[in-house]
């Protein structure tokens, strides 16, 4: 919570969020945040030393990480299992 605000709802977010609005609402621990913010992919800026997240880009990350989730199939072929599509 963040001054009495649930940050759970996506209206409730501030335009940049902080590492730790980022783990409230992804409900992820801090070295899982702070392993996103490393990846080049993940919109993360660093401000001093602090981690800044783009509200709008994280909402645009989130949806790509859903679509490419989506194109994952398992198949069990033989007894053993089989990833097709990207991951």
């Amino acid at each position: 919570m963040r001054g009495g605000v649930c940050l759970r709802k996506w209206d409730n977010l501030p335009d940049l969020l902080t590492l730790k609005e980022l783990q409230e609402f992804l409900q992820i621990g801090r070295n899982t945040a702070l392993e996103y913010c490393h990846n080049p992919s993940f919109p993360s800026i660093k401000i001093g030393r602090k981690w800044r997240i783009p509200k709008e880009q994280l909402k645009e990350w989130i949806a790509k990480q859903v679509e490419e989730a989506s194109s994952v199939t398992f198949v069990n072929e033989k007894d053993r299992l089989r990833v097709v599509g990207r991951l």
